[in-house]
């Protein structure tokens, strides 16, 4: 299946590409040191109910996540970015509604690693070049 939208095939260099970009981005490289200080430095153990608070109540204002629980973030930009390369390369086996169940969501970024050649990409970097390419892609519909 083909697309009319311009995307590159995802691929390490893309993800590299993205990862860079992510770097020169006003407030999201400042937010993740911020929360490397809270995480590691101020607040490193999770066995004191006010320090998760205080790192749950970080993250859902950085990052709007909403936590619930400590997982990863379904975000609408991955599900966008995920279910435009299912449509063009069938890289898994899964319905739209199946991204927003996390066993499936975790499964179905599994596959895209395998298919795609990015085992060596750890789920952060993952997210982030997701994330960044559903914004440049559809973000200007999501205004």
């Amino acid at each position: 299946m083909t697309s009319d939208l311009n995307v590159p095939k995802p691929s390490p260099s893309e993800v590299q590409k993205y990862l860079d970009k992510w770097q020169t981005l006003d407030n999201y490289p400042k937010q993740e040191s911020a929360l490397n200080k809270l995480f590691f430095e101020f607040a490193p153990g999770n066995t004191d109910m006010n320090d998760i608070l205080l790192k749950c109540a970080t993250l859902n204002d950085f990052y709007s996540t909403r936590i619930r629980t400590i997982d990863l973030v379904y975000d609408s930009f991955v599900d966008e970015m995920l279910w435009h390369f299912q449509k063009t390369y069938q890289f898994s086996n899964f319905h739209r509604k199946d991204l927003k169940n996390y066993q499936r969501f975790i499964e179905t970024l599994l596959d895209f690693k395998r298919y795609f050649d990015l085992n060596d990409v750890g789920f952060k970097e993952l997210d982030r070049y997701l994330w960044q390419l559903g914004k440049d892609t559809f973000g200007n519909k999501k205004e």
